[in-house]
């Protein structure tokens, strides 16, 4: 059997058997050791959440805790993260997204994610949303060489480059953007073209020997 070994995967299960024991009195057998059993017993508690406030058990709730898990990592991940639905809406905006665009969670989730985008570069953004929506995989946005540009809530434009992913949750799709700030990158890139230039200048009025 696959055991559960990481700190994060065994302090969300004993919240959960935390919660199910004082919440709703249903002592809940946690075994990381055994997956099978683990899988059955949040299976048992799902379905006794249900009986007790009368709704359907629609979701497998090992799903919806691996999902939930998976949005506790993304909002703790050291990169600038922003997650939006199909209908463009951020739903998840990570603490270093905040430092790096200057917005609180409470300010920008619910906002259309033309927020952060350059208003000469919201149209052709949504282009690549849509067609990402449409043909789902983790990848690099755009092709291979295009800059892409992000808005700060003080109006300053930065060049970012933006890494796509997805999350197959139950209330559908989302996207995910792992964005890094690469101001630092283009200047660097920048004084190597300028020192480039200088080089060939000097070479060429220099004689040959």
């Amino acid at each position: 059997m696959e055991k559960y070994k990481t700190t994060h995967e065994e302090k969300l299960f004993y919240i959960i058997q935390d919660f199910a024991k004082k919440s709703l009195n249903i002592e809940l057998n946690i075994n990381l050791d055994n997956t099978e059993l683990l899988e059955k017993e949040l299976n048992n508690l799902a379905i006794q959440i249900a009986n007790k406030k009368n709704i359907p058990a629609q979701i497998t709730p090992t799903k919806k805790i691996k999902e939930n898990y998976d949005l506790q990592l993304l909002d703790s991940s050291p990169d600038s993260i922003v997650a939006i639905n199909e209908k463009k809406q951020i739903i998840l905006f990570n603490r270093h997204a905040e430092k790096l665009f200057g917005y609180t969670k409470e300010e920008i989730i619910g906002q259309s994610i033309d927020i952060l985008m350059p208003e000469n570069e919201r149209k052709q953004h949504n282009e690549y949303i849509n067609e990402y929506f449409m043909n789902i995989s983790p990848r690099p946005m755009g092709s291979a060489g295009r800059l892409f540009y992000a808005l700060k809530k003080n109006g300053e434009i930065f060049p970012v480059d933006i890494n796509l992913n997805y999350l197959d949750t139950s209330n559908g799709i989302i996207a995910i953007s792992e964005i890094r700030d690469i101001t630092d990158k283009q200047l660097l890139y920048a004084k190597l073209k300028a020192s480039e230039q200088i080089l060939h200048e000097i070479t060429a009025i220099i004689p040959a020997i």
